[in-house]
């Protein structure tokens, strides 16, 4: 859970620091990039996992009870 929290915390740090470094000159652009592309791979990663869960669920005709019970 936490993961998809931190994830786009992560991607839009990098977009911050690919700003900073083109205005600074200072190095680690090629780190900054890596974490913006982590970082919304991990975010589509997790969207579609829960919404294909979420539509597996709903097409199935469960209820959250019996989501968990079996």
């Amino acid at each position: 859970m936490t993961t998809f929290v931190a994830a786009p915390i992560g991607a839009v740090l990098g977009h911050v620091a690919v700003r900073k470094v083109r205005g600074t000159g200072l190095g680690g652009q090629s780190m900054a990039r890596w974490a913006i592309v982590i970082g919304w791979s991990i975010t589509v990663v997790y969207s579609l996992s829960t919404f294909l869960l979420v539509l597996w669920i709903v097409v199935r005709g469960i209820t959250i009870y019996e989501f968990f019970t079996n």
